[in-house]
Formats: structure tokens, sequence, C-alpha cells
């Protein structure tokens, strides 16, 4: 990951393609060349469904959008899906199936 970019964590459930739900920021280790971070698999009502989970690089105008769509979130408890930002490099996605809450 080149200096001044930023890793983001996404998840959608299969079927609301092509939105997304930021999930924060992810820890990129420059070492091992791994990530770590953080997801919400929907709510309990979603037992059973599948989810994508990917991760990209944004630039720093896309971090700040992703940042106050998470500040804005937090502060109404709305987190709405929404199109998928313009990145730099994203992930091969990961299915997984939600078991439970």
């Amino acid at each position: 990951m080149s200096r001044g970019t930023y890793l983001w964590v996404f998840v959608r459930r299969w079927d609301f393609e092509p939105r997304w739900w930021p999930q924060g920021e992810a820890i990129w280790d420059e070492e091992t060349k791994e990530w770590h971070g953080f997801a919400t698999l929907g709510k309990r009502v979603d037992i059973g469904w599948e989810f994508d989970v990917i991760a990209a690089v944004v630039a720093p105008k896309e971090h700040l959008e992703l940042t106050d769509y998470l500040k804005q979130g937090m502060e109404t408890g709305r987190f709405r899906p929404d199109e998928f930002p313009p990145a730099l490099c994203v992930s091969t996605p990961v299915r997984v199936i939600k078991k439970s809450k």
C-alpha cells in the first residue's frame, strides 16, 4: 500500500448489489503484507443470508467521505448502504454466511 492511501473494509448482503456498507478503516501490516479489520454482518434477521466482504484502498478524498459516513451513522444510528466509492485497488470478495447474532 502506498503512502497517503487508506485501506477500508466493506460488506454487503449479496442481494443488495451494488450497494455496500463501509465498515471502517483496516490495519495494514507493511512487514507481513496482511490486513486486519472488523465487519458487522447485518442483524439477527439476516442469519442464514450470504454476505460479501472486501477490502479496498482509497485516496484521501474518499477516506474523508467514508469517515464522515461512519460519524453520521454513529450520531444518527442510521447506516444505509451506498454505492461503492472510487477505489485504487479492490480485493477479491469473500462470501460468508451469517450463522448467529
